[in-house]
């Protein structure tokens, strides 16, 4: 993980303490939050993952996905369900955020 990547983390930790946005994760909270977890996951450069990233391309599974989401909901203090089949990082991000496809 580079400094940035750090920087961003830290950020994000600080906001979840500090109530963030009326209490709860920014869209932008959580969507940084799931990429950096694949990053981690999946030892991928956080600038190589975006929205269009496969979980195939990341060699990620069902159980894998289950993982960094729990990751993500633990770390930012959120609940994410899912409603429809997961096939891209954008996918996650858009119905961790609310956004049915």
């Amino acid at each position: 993980m580079n400094n940035d990547e750090i920087k961003n983390l830290k950020e994000i930790e600080l906001e979840k303490v500090s109530g963030g946005t009326m209490g709860q994760a920014s869209s932008e909270m959580i969507k940084q939050g799931i990429i950096q977890s694949f990053s981690r996951r999946f030892n991928v450069p956080v600038d190589k993952i975006n929205e269009r990233t496969t979980l195939e391309e990341l060699g990620a599974d069902s159980l894998d996905v289950v993982d960094v989401v729990s990751e993500v909901e633990e770390r930012l203090g959120i609940k994410i369900m899912f409603h429809s089949p997961i096939e891209t990082v954008g996918t996650v991000i858009n119905q961790a955020c609310g956004i049915d496809q």
